[in-house]
């Protein structure tokens, strides 16, 4: 049981170091960033058509097809 008791301790001691790490992190990134009010808009380059992403279409039967875990089940009869 001591063991068990100090395991525990050990992985709540290594949650608490990489929360703390995780919060020092996030205040150092907070504090390199800039003001709210101090950035300034870039204007966007116009698209040069190399990566463009493509608009997904669904079929009509699709959109009506139930989904496979929803297929509805029949009885068989023995012939």
């Amino acid at each position: 049981m001591a063991d068990l008791t100090q395991m525990i301790r050990w992985n709540a001691n290594f949650v608490r170091g990489l929360a703390q790490s995780v919060l020092d992190r996030a205040k150092t990134i907070r504090t390199s960033l800039n003001p709210y009010g101090v950035e300034t808009a870039v204007a966007a380059e116009p698209a040069t058509g190399k990566l463009t992403a493509k608009k997904v279409t669904v079929s009509k039967a699709a959109k009506k097809a139930k989904p496979a875990g929803k297929v509805r089940k029949t009885k068989r009869t023995n012939a």
